[in-house]
């Protein structure tokens, strides 16, 4: 994941973050918000519950990077490139607020395809907030999501919030989604070809339950992000 000359730098960035106390808010900062989601579900699962507690003057344009094409590694469906995409589509279609698009590169190649990417997001317009994996997770779709992120960041001078997926991270930010959970558990189980593979339900909210001690609750539900900067990204690159 490391590159060897970074690790000691990478790892003193990483403990850098653990005294900092987590700013605690009950929404997302922004007006105009990118979600990089490497995969049709990565959005639901890491940030669902945040979006889902947008405000009427905020606009979220979530863009599935990849084509989730190595989702179904038993081939128990026909085509899974489309049912992820319409599970997508089913998930967001009552939320107007949320924009989708979908670049459809290949699953498990966004690294190769990081410049194509950066040209079809530009395209989009122009953001405050740009939530994405983080460039220590690790499944590498997830690592390319947060390069994409920092050159978007530089673009636009956007704010980068790391979101959790498949690696904890020592967030910086939660933002209390307690009101939110059943939504979001509802959202999240749109996305059935994964939960046949995998418990993501249990495993996400399990986390976002330990994330309220962040938010200093002993109860409740929070989704924990890492404020990053284009510094940070390229240590852990």
């Amino acid at each position: 994941m490391f590159k060897t000359h970074n690790i000691k730098r990478a790892v003193k960035a990483w403990m850098g973050y653990g005294h900092l106390p987590p700013r605690v808010s009950d929404k997302l900062p922004g007006k105009d918000i990118l979600v990089l989601a490497p995969h049709p579900d990565d959005e639901a699962l890491g940030c669902g519950g945040s979006l889902l507690g947008l405000s009427s003057n905020q606009n979220a344009c979530i863009v599935f990077l990849t084509d989730g094409g190595m989702g179904d590694p038993k081939g128990k469906y026909e085509n899974i490139v489309l049912l992820r995409k319409k599970e997508a589509k089913s998930a967001w279609e009552k939320h107007d607020h949320c924009k989708l698009e979908f670049l459809g590169f290949p699953d498990g190649k966004l690294g190769e395809n990081v410049e194509k990417a950066i040209e079809d997001i530009s395209k989009l317009g122009k953001f405050d907030l740009i939530l994405t994996t983080s460039p220590v997770d690790r499944h590498p779709d997830h690592r390319a999501s947060a390069k994409i992120a920092v050159r978007l960041s530089k673009e636009w001078s956007a704010s980068i919030w790391a979101y959790e997926v498949w690696t904890a991270l020592p967030v910086s930010r939660v933002v209390d989604i307690t009101e939110r959970i059943n939504q979001k558990i509802s959202l999240i189980r749109h996305y059935k070809s994964q939960l046949d593979y995998q418990n993501l339900e249990h495993n996400l909210i399990g986390l976002n339950a330990y994330r309220s001690i962040d938010g200093g609750s002993n109860s409740g539900y929070m989704e924990g992000f890492l404020e990053l900067s284009p510094e940070d990204i390229e240590t852990f690159s």
